[in-house]
């Protein structure tokens, strides 16, 4: 029986073109609007923090509440196949996390496909998150939490891995929203969900083939140990082609972690459901993440 993925939302019915020249347009137009969006903000506060590489500056952009009440720090690294910045339901998941969620936020510009930084994409993202430390604008945090969606939910994982080689180990907690998690491509998921909108394994297999040009060192979990990674929530969506490897990261997951991990599979829904912010499925998976942040605080 054929799935009605239409219910869901009328973006149901769009897929992202993932190509080179859309690209460079795309950034264009996200660029403006995530500017007006950020605008929108009146409860919080919003600012850019620039972040040294060689001779480039990495922009991030810094949620918080001005408040002497101490919060933890949640480092993001949003989604978009390495190639699309992120969006404006991402600015509007994140304003909920920090104002809703008791956690400031840093959520990182990181470089694109397109981008000529694109090939040192994890070094920046390990000398960010290390610069952090020493920040003086933001190093007043008791703890930090690391979060990503899709794609960025890759770049967390790796990024988590490398600081784990270092023998730091400042991540309390792991926030992964239908997460990539490995280029393997025989999963069960990505052989039926080929034509899914908005995702989907054609859309899947050539982000990794772009990702894989500029990149040699693949980091795949499945090869790692994962006793070093701290209390997790792991959200899946059933109609989504990277269900199964979230699914096989979960099982792994609670056999090797000593810490805790919540699970959300997200029932009749695709990857990026969260662009509806109406939808009920969204309601109740954005309090699932909100009592995971907000329950991280409790357990220390």
């Amino acid at each position: 029986m054929k799935k009605d993925y239409s219910k869901v939302n009328l973006l149901s019915k769009f897929n992202p073109p993932y190509n080179r020249f859309i690209f460079f347009f795309a950034k264009i137009f996200m660029n403006l609007t995530n500017y007006f969006h950020l605008k929108k903000f009146k409860d919080i506060l919003v600012k850019r923090i620039y972040f040294p590489y060689n001779n480039h500056k990495i922009k991030a952009t810094y949620y918080y509440k001005d408040s002497k009440v101490c919060r933890p720090l949640l480092i993001y690294i949003h989604g978009g196949g390495f190639a699309y910045k992120e969006s404006t339901y991402h600015l509007d998941n994140l304003y909920l996390y920090c104002k809703e969620g008791n956690v400031d936020i840093l959520s990182i510009d990181y470089p694109l496909i397109n981008d000529k930084l694109f090939k040192n994409l994890n070094e920046i993202l390990l000398k960010i998150t290390l610069d952090i430390l020493n920040n003086s604008q933001i190093n007043k945090y008791s703890f930090f939490i690391l979060g990503g969606d899709s794609a960025g939910g890759y770049l967390s994982l790796n990024l988590l891995n490398n600081i784990h080689k270092l023998n730091i180990s400042i991540f309390k907690g792991l926030m992964l929203i239908y997460p990539v998690v490995t280029d393997y491509p025989y999963f069960t998921s990505k052989r039926i969900y080929k034509s899914t909108k908005m995702w989907n394994s054609l859309a899947n297999q050539k982000m990794w083939n772009y990702y894989k040009k500029e990149i040699s060192n693949i980091y795949n979990p499945f090869l790692d140990y994962l006793n070093y990674f701290p209390s997790t929530y792991l959200e899946i969506c059933e109609l989504d082609c990277l269900k199964d490897e979230g699914l096989a990261l979960k099982d792994k997951i609670e056999k090797e972690s000593i810490n805790s991990l919540s699970f959300n599979c997200v029932k009749g829904c695709f990857h990026g459901y969260d662009f509806n912010r109406k939808n009920d499925s969204f309601k109740e998976s954005v309090n699932l993440r909100l009592q995971f942040l907000k329950s991280l605080k409790d357990r220390l």
